[in-house]
């Protein structure tokens, strides 16, 4: 179902959504204090 072309590109997709969480997290920690 999944290309091996396409796994570097889902890769890449889910470290960038892994950054907004985490700055997502990290602003609602900092509104919270």
């Amino acid at each position: 179902m999944v290309r091996e072309g396409d796994l570097s590109e889902i890769g890449d997709l889910s470290g960038v959504i892994g950054d907004m969480l985490m700055l997502k997290a990290c602003w609602q920690f900092i509104s919270f204090v």
